[in-house]
Formats: C-alpha cells, sequence, structure tokens
C-alpha cells in the first residue's frame, strides 16, 4: 500500500489491561481538521433526562467508534504506519478530533429523543418511574440497538440498578 498520509502508532491500555493499537494522528492529521462542532451533552442535561428514574440500565456499546464507517474518501487519510506495513483504517479510528463528535450525533439519532434515556458518547442509560415502566421503556430502545450500528456488549450491561453506575 501507498499513502500521502501515514499517522505513526500508539498503544493506550485498555481497562481490561490489554492494549489498543491507535494511529498517532496528532502530528499528522488533526491540525489539518476543523472540529466537529456537534455538542456533547452536558451532565446536568443527562440528569434531567433520567431524574424521575427509579431503576436504571445502562447499555454500552461495542468497540463505538469502531463500529461507524469511515467516509470512502477519508479512508486514505487514516493510514497507520506500523512495524508491518501501512494500514488503511476502514472505521471512524480512536483519536481523530471529529471522533466524539461524529460518534455523539450517530447515538443521538439512535436514540437522543426517546423520553427516559441519556446518551453520552458509548453509554446508553434507560430509566423509569417503576419497574413495569422500566421495562417498557427498555422494549422500546433495545430494538433500535439490534442489528444496528453501533450494537451493544452484552458483558458490560448493568440492569435494573437503583442508582446509575458510572462505569
Amino acid at each position: 500500500m501507498r499513502s500521502e498520509w501515514a499517522s505513526p502508532i500508539v498503544p493506550v491500555m485498555k481497562a481490561n489491561g490489554q492494549a489498543r493499537i491507535c494511529g498517532d494522528y496528532k502530528v499528522t492529521l488533526n491540525p489539518t481538521l476543523k472540529p466537529d462542532r456537534y455538542p456533547l451533552p452536558k451532565t446536568e442535561d443527562l440528569f434531567v433526562k433520567i431524574a424521575h428514574g427509579e431503576k436504571f440500565t445502562k447499555l454500552d456499546c461495542k468497540q463505538a467508534y469502531f463500529q461507524i464507517p469511515l467516509a470512502e474518501e477519508s479512508r486514505n487519510l487514516t493510514v497507520i504506519n506500523t512495524h508491518k506495513g501501512l494500514y488503511q483504517v476502514n472505521r471512524v479510528p480512536f483519536g481523530i478530533t471529529p471522533a466524539s463528535a461524529i460518534f455523539q450525533r450517530v447515538i443521538e439519532e439512535l436514540v437522543g429523543n426517546l423520553p427516559y434515556t441519556g446518551a453520552f458518547q458509548d453509554d446508553i442509560v434507560v430509566t423509569g418511574k417503576n419497574d413495569q415502566h422500566h421495562l417498557r421503556n427498555l422494549d422500546i430502545v433495545l430494538p433500535k440497538t439490534q442489528g444496528k450500528r453501533p450494537s451493544l456488549r452484552e458483558k458490560k450491561n448493568a440492569a435494573s440498578c437503583r442508582t446509575p453506575s458510572s462505569t
């Protein structure tokens, strides 16, 4: 592969102790990008959306950014340079300036307008006034995520808690 762009790699440690290999775009691609001005939600606005809930379920999106395809014309810009050669990134990579805004837009298009539901980056919190209301709200949210991108990570979802978790 040949490319006019090739960013070095940087290992990032994940919470589970594994390393994630990312492109280090801070000196290559990021200085040339215009920031995406899509706003991240304010914490207090999210709390208002879920304030009247008694039960909470936190849903975690699986490999959030990597589920969003990168536009074909942008793929040659996100090439990473490894000891095994150049690799083109085909999904939104961690480390590019607009990644957070891109993902927030996608997640809000999916569930952002639903009552008793708050979404911040790769986490979705669903709540309800009681068990029945909570389950009804989950019945609305879950089908919106099934078979769609981003999909949910089953192992990290916390179901029916009395208080929302920050992990």
